[in-house]
């Protein structure tokens, strides 16, 4: 049985971009010589790079696409090269049927497809016939077209359920689950706010796939935007986003500058190693009774009634745990008075706009990095038996 891929590559885990294109955005015309490309390859491979990903194919905004024998004739010399002197593991990045397998046959083990196996009919055959791991990366339009006007209703919710639908056609296919990882395509087809949430929502996008993340942000212009200015350097904005998007879950970065991510990432990992063990504490108040007026019928707000608050407090420090002194803990008392002020306040028509007035008041007047807040409601108005209706809010706070 084959291992899922966040076992097989570890994360945080790097693939290093070999380009061997006249025309790619950051480096294109640099690695145009087979000998060349395999020699930067390898020195990636040396850096710490887990994968090499070789393409021969431009998809940079604005690009169009070659043929198929000028891919080939860029590509498997250099996969060739590789494989005969290293083991790394190489990935093809291209969407053409024939040069993945030609790749594979070289040495390749590994498809990297901005297409999602789309682009050419014959794509999943052939990843599924020789049981290589694939990234399936999402693009709206095509390089040519993406960035002319992208737009989304939600940008999270279109590109997972997209990946997500995509992940279920290769494994119906005969692509093993735990060879696929997805990639949300970062400026392929974004605005910066688009890239911005995706970045920010990759724990959701596992989620919502079933698959690993793979991310690439190297060098990317919304990185330069981001900071106002678009000749900038982009390694430290390039690392500061790829450090981001480890910490929050993705297993894989694609990147240029392996050797400076591989030191970030020992450098972070060193300062967590040495810091003291974590630990979890929550502060539980439960059933806390208040008379109020809230409710959306006019009797509720004429007459009132009874509601319970169930609260869980996590604070900012576990210092109280160490000391045993009570002016470093949160004082669950003055909690429980600040929640009845604010619950007898109001009136609100809804239970969720209670729940979140006591949570994000809590988040911001206590040290605490989140509260969780639910509402109890036993007598609503329904046409039906039960013992209460529930609301849960959480916030956390401000860093």
């Amino acid at each position: 049985m084959i291992r899922p891929l966040e076992q097989r590559f570890p994360p945080p885990a790097l693939m290093g971009i070999v380009n061997v294109t006249p025309d790619s955005f950051s480096d294109g015309g640099l690695l145009t010589d087979p000998d060349a490309a395999a020699a930067a390859a390898l020195r990636l491979a040396d850096e710490g790079a887990a994968v090499v990903d070789v393409g021969g194919e431009s998809t940079r905004p604005g690009s169009h696409p070659v043929s198929v024998e000028e891919e080939l004739r860029r590509v498997v010399p250099v996969v060739e090269r590789i494989r005969a002197a290293s083991d790394v593991v190489v990935s093809v990045d291209t969407s053409k049927a024939e040069v993945a397998r030609q790749a594979l046959s070289a040495g390749a083990t590994f498809v990297n497809d901005v297409t999602a196996l789309t682009g050419d009919a014959a794509m999943v055959e052939v990843v599924a016939a020789t049981d290589a791991d694939v990234c399936l990366m999402h693009m709206q339009g095509t390089p040519a077209t993406m960035q002319d006007d992208p737009r989304y209703a939600d940008v999270v919710g279109e590109v997972g359920a997209w990946l997500s639908d995509r992940v279920q056609t290769a494994v119906a296919a005969g692509i093993r689950r735990e060879r696929i990882c997805v990639d949300p395509g970062i400026g392929f087809g974004k605005t910066v706010e688009h890239n911005v949430a995706l970045l920010g929502s990759l724990g959701t996008l596992r989620q919502m796939t079933g698959v690993p993340v793979l991310v690439g942000v190297s060098r990317k212009g919304f990185l330069g935007r981001l900071v106002g200015d678009a000749q900038r350097d982009r390694l430290p904005t390039t690392l500061a986003a790829g450090l981001a998007a480890l910490a929050g879950g993705a297993f894989m970065l694609r990147v240029h500058d392996v050797g400076a991510h591989a030191d970030a990432i020992a450098v972070g990992r060193a300062i967590g190693d040495a810091a003291p063990a974590e630990r979890d504490v929550e502060i539980a108040v439960d059933g806390l009774a208040v008379f109020a007026r809230h409710g959306v019928l006019p009797a509720e707000r004429e007459l009132g009634q009874r509601f319970y608050l169930d609260l869980r407090l996590t604070p900012r420090s576990q210092r109280a745990c160490d000391t045993d002194d009570v002016a470093d803990a949160v004082h669950y008392g003055e909690v429980a008075l600040r929640v009845r002020e604010l619950a007898e306040g109001g009136p609100y028509a809804l239970l969720e706009r209670l729940a979140d007035v006591v949570a994000s008041t809590l988040v911001a007047e206590f040290p605490l990095r989140r509260a969780t807040v639910r509402v109890r409601k036993p007598a609503a108005p329904v046409p039906a038996v039960l013992d209460a209706v529930a609301v849960t809010v959480t916030r956390d706070a401000r860093s």
